[in-house]
C-alpha cells in the first residue's frame, strides 16, 4: 500500500500529523519539554510547526518519537521526513524490520524474493500496459501503478539486505 502524505511541504505534514495525534499540540509540547528539559509552550510549538519560528531538526525527531509512541499516529510519524526528502529530490523506502539474526534459510529467502519479484513485476507490466492504452492516466491508475512499483522497490531492497547479510555471514562478520 502506498503511503500518501497530506502535504507537499514537510512542516505542514508534521503540523498536520501532530494536530491529528491524540492530545495534539498540547501533548506534543509537553513531550518536547519532558525530553529536552527545556519548557516549550504549545503556542510556541504551533508557530514553529507553521513556519513562524525556527524549528530545529532535533525537535522534529523528538516529535517523531512522540508520534511513534501513539498507536493511531505511529504509521505517520516519519511522513514529514519523507516529504522533506521529496522536496529535495530524494526518495526513501520504508522497510519492514529484518528478522533477528536473519532467516534460517537465507538462500531460500533470496530465491523467494526473486520469484515474488518476477510475479509482481509482471503485475506492474500488466497494470501499466492497460493504464496507458488510452493515452490517459486516471488518479486511480496512477495510484495502482505507484503502489505496485513501491511494493517491488521494497521487495528488491529487502533482497539487497538478504544478499549483503549472506555476504557478511560468509566473511564471518556479524
Amino acid at each position: 500500500m502506498t503511503k500518501r502524505a497530506r502535504s507537499l511541504y514537510w512542516r505542514e505534514e508534521l503540523y498536520n500529523t501532530v494536530c491529528d495525534a491524540k492530545g495534539g499540540i498540547r501533548d506534543a509540547a509537553a513531550y518536547l519539554t519532558e525530553q529536552r528539559g527545556t519548557s516549550i509552550h504549545m503556542e510556541s510549538l504551533r508557530r514553529k510547526l507553521t513556519g513562524g519560528e525556527q524549528l530545529d531538526l532535533d525537535a522534529c525527531f523528538v516529535l517523531a518519537d512522540h508520534l511513534q509512541g501513539l498507536t493511531h499516529s505511529s504509521h505517520r510519524a516519519l511522513d514529514w521526513f519523507m516529504v522533506a526528502a521529496l522536496q529535495r529530490g530524494l526518495h526513501f523506502i520504508e522497510m519492514p524490520p529484518e528478522p533477528e539474526g536473519g532467516f534460517e534459510d537465507e538462500y531460500g529467502a533470496i530465491l523467494q524474493k526473486i520469484t515474488l519479484g518476477m510475479e509482481e513485476f509482471g503485475k506492474l507490466c500488466g497494470l501499466t500496459n492497460q493504464a496507458v492504452a488510452d493515452r490517459h492516466l486516471s488518479d486511480d491508475e496512477i495510484a495502482q501503478i505507484v503502489a505496485q512499483a513501491d511494493l517491488i522497490s521494497t521487495l528488491f531492497q529487502r533482497l539487497i539486505r538478504n544478499v549483503t547479510r549472506v555476504g557478511r555471514k560468509q566473511r564471518g562478520e556479524t
